[in-house]
């Protein structure tokens, strides 16, 4: 539900006709605050854009993005960090017990990036699944596009980390690169340990 629509909601039907969940995101957003404890997908991208381009158009006072996130679709969790990208808001992105895959990326966004010092964080490259049944010529085209697009992330965690390219292609063929805080701020992926 947008904000304005949560407000006419609030005002037709009354505070308490609001479930927990609606009263605890209407309250955090007054804050400025977006909490993502779920997988990435086109659902939850849209919310959170909708939220961040309303806090942005509100007020420029900073952002606070918390993030317990197991990962999800890079192109749904790519379109939140473009939006960020495009704030004037000061953006401060927060990593609370797991920041995996599309939740890292997400993290590393920020203008100012935290994680408690429990947090575990995990670096990949991209995966696919397959869409059922193809053509040998599709995988051809699917093969090259998730080449390009495992390009783009490392393109990106180089950018806004400590990592060199070279570094990076060596943590990702160990498959899965898990870490704790303090290797994450070594790193760059964070600013600071909470």
């Amino acid at each position: 539900m947008n904000k304005s629509k949560e407000k006419k909601h609030i005002e037709k039907n009354g505070w308490n006709n609001l479930s927990l969940d609606e009263r605890n995101d209407w309250e955090l957003q007054k804050q400025r605050i977006i909490v993502i404890v779920e997988e990435f997908n086109e659902y939850m991208a849209r919310d959170i854009i909708t939220k961040l381009e309303v806090m942005d158009e509100i007020s420029d006072e900073p952002v606070k993005i918390i993030i317990d996130s197991v990962g999800g679709s890079t192109a749904d969790g790519f379109a939140i960090v473009g939006t960020i990208e495009q704030m004037r808001s000061h953006v401060i992105t927060e990593a609370r017990g797991l920041a995996a895959s599309m939740g890292l990326f997400l993290l590393m966004a920020g203008d100012e990036r935290r994680a408690t010092r429990h947090t575990r964080f995990l670096l990949h490259e991209v995966s696919m699944g397959s869409r059922g049944y193809m053509k040998v010529g599709e995988w051809d085209d699917d093969t090259t596009e998730l080449k390009n697009h495992n390009e783009m992330l490392a393109d990106y965690v180089v950018e806004k980390s400590k990592l060199s390219k070279s570094k990076l292609k060596k943590l990702w063929t160990r498959r899965d690169f898990w870490c704790n805080a303090e290797t994450a701020l070594d790193l760059g992926f964070i600013d600071e340990v909470m």
